[in-house]
């Protein structure tokens, strides 16, 4: 899946409803027309649209509109997911991480959201839609995902080059855990970087820079 022209611009983020999301969202979501139009792609099912009802409210806030969803699960098409391309920006949700990355696998559209990151797309991750904007989903288990669905391959988008753990409260304390879980089960990433973020971190990564807001943990076990 790996790109090595990055022309886009990513933003990773935690949750939604924090002072910095506010900020970092409305500085970014300024493109070419007053009110940016804004994908939603579904982690998994979303039967009532829950979930797609509270985040189109909180983009609104931020003087965007979204009106496209598409899932990869039982109410996909093809239709659903080329109107995301046609967005200013497209917002991959929070959710199960190693689920959603079986459904990006199962639809075969990572080339298609890599190519619209290449060709100057907005990718904005929530939780696990971060953690599939990095090279691996290896991290998921650190925020309390479990691998249900038998995922084999955890390469994930590639277009972000460090690791991803969101809902971190005590970078301190999880940087132990985090050692012997490098050491025992994933000793090939033991060289990557893997970002801690809390709720109120924000990333934003374009043409090879990145400008953090809060005080995410950068973590190595070189360091």
């Amino acid at each position: 899946m790996q790109a090595n022209h990055k022309l886009g611009q990513i933003i990773l983020l935690s949750a939604l409803d924090s002072p910095n999301v506010a900020i970092a969202l409305q500085q970014h979501l300024r493109f070419s027309t007053t009110a940016p139009k804004v994908g939603y792609l579904a982690s998994g099912h979303d039967a009532e649209r829950q979930y797609f009802k509270a985040t189109r409210g909180i983009y609104q806030s931020f003087g965007a509109q979204m009106q496209h969803y598409c899932e990869l699960t039982q109410d996909y098409s093809d239709q659903a997911f080329d109107q995301l391309l046609e967005c200013d920006a497209i917002h991959l949700a929070g959710g199960d991480t190693f689920a959603f990355l079986q459904g990006i696998i199962d639809r075969n559209v990572a080339p298609k959201l890599v190519e619209y990151y290449l060709q100057g797309g907005c990718l904005i991750g929530l939780s696990a839609g971060a953690m599939l904007l990095t090279d691996s989903i290896a991290t998921a288990p650190l925020c309390g995902d479990n691998n249900t669905v038998g995922v084999t391959d955890l390469t994930a988008l590639e277009l972000y080059p460090n690791l991803y753990v969101p809902h971190v409260t005590e970078p301190s304390a999880l940087v132990p855990v985090l050692t012997q879980w490098v050491n025992q089960q994933h000793p090939v990433i033991a060289d990557m970087t893997v970002v801690l973020a809390s709720d109120n971190d924000v990333i934003v990564y374009s043409h090879g820079q990145q400008q953090i807001y809060g005080q995410p943990l950068f973590w190595s076990a070189t360091n």
